[in-house]
């Protein structure tokens, strides 16, 4: 009796075999088409992006777009007034600059506007090296990620190199170090160049009083991270001698701010 029934369950698995191959071969081709179908809308996408004038914006709200009038942008240009900005709010100023997070991303990958008002300089205004080399860094902070805002950018030209005496906006580097700009975002996929920084090096720094008293009104006060740029700063008696300066990126751009004595 036994060996009939094992001998009926063989019968069975032989006959059921294909069956079940057949099914899983389906269900293989079904997921292959919709795969390859998923990569075909995405080519698609991509393809209607590239076909759709650049120089159009969406209207909100409706199914037209409206053309945007070019405007070229104002060249790159430094200024050592820069230094003396608009100082950090002693609250919301340093409620912006918590749990920030920079990461480095390729020229190419930089917005189209950010890109478009770096190049119209360089048109203008030819500088060695190669954009391409050119490094630049997002940043993105609580205040970002509360708003809805898109990363604002740091881009540091010092791949131009020395920059050529005929080149008036002076993109380039030179003895006072070379540009480090800044692209803060006001709306979604906007932005706005900022302070343009001339430095001999750059990096951002953490600052945390020992006693958590630097974010008012908080009970954990996250750590505090602000760009500091050494420089050579115009002293208006000849060669301009080394300085230091520290920013928060607020709302509106960088401003001025003086971390604690510690640095901590």
């Amino acid at each position: 009796m036994k060996l009939s029934i094992a001998f009926f369950l063989f019968v069975l698995a032989v006959l059921a075999g294909p069956a079940y191959a057949a099914e899983d071969k389906a269900s293989a081709d079904d997921g292959d088409a919709q795969a390859a179908g998923q990569a075909a809308d995405r080519k698609a996408d991509r393809d209607k992006d590239k076909a759709r004038p650049k120089n159009l914006v969406h209207i909100p709200g409706t199914m037209k777009f409206r053309k945007i009038p070019y405007k070229a942008p104002k060249p790159i240009r430094f200024s050592y007034e820069n230094r003396f900005g608009r100082p950090a709010d002693p609250v919301i100023g340093r409620r912006n600059a918590q749990n920030v997070v920079l990461n480095e991303v390729s020229y190419d990958d930089l917005p189209a506007p950010v890109r478009a008002d770096i190049e119209g300089s360089v048109r203008n205004c030819p500088v060695n090296g190669k954009l391409g080399e050119v490094k630049a860094y997002s940043y993105v902070s609580d205040l970002i990620r509360g708003r809805g805002l898109s990363p604002n950018y740091l881009v540091d030209l010092s791949a131009l190199g020395p920059n050529p005496e005929s080149c008036g906006a002076g993109l380039g580097c030179n003895d006072s170090g070379c540009l480090l700009v800044a692209y803060h975002s006001y709306g979604y996929e906007q932005w706005k160049r900022d302070l343009v920084l001339r430095n001999e090096s750059w990096k951002l720094s953490t600052a945390r009083k020992s006693k958590g008293k630097d974010i008012p009104n908080l009970s954990k006060p996250a750590p505090l991270t602000y760009l500091n740029v050494n420089a050579y700063c115009s002293t208006g008696q000849g060669r301009p001698k080394p300085c230091r300066n520290h920013y928060l990126w607020q709302v509106g751009g960088l401003s001025e701010y003086s971390p604690p004595p510690s640095g901590r």
